[in-house]
């Protein structure tokens, strides 16, 4: 859990900085989901790919 601790901190910040932008701009609620699904996607796919990205071998050799 402790190794985890710093990529949950990470996604609940990015989390309440996209919610209280999208809150802030005040838009209709279907512009809003639209937004915020997009965000979504922006923020699994960062999740996604990173997970390969720490056990590429042209990491490891330095």
């Amino acid at each position: 859990m402790e190794e985890r601790g710093p990529y949950i901190i990470y996604y609940v910040v990015a989390a309440v900085f996209v919610a209280s932008s999208l809150i802030g701009m005040r838009q209709p609620i279907g512009k809003t989901l639209k937004i915020a699904l997009a965000w979504v996607a922006i923020f699994g796919w960062d999740s996604f790919s990173s997970r390969f990205e720490a056990n590429s071998p042209a990491l490891a050799n330095g």
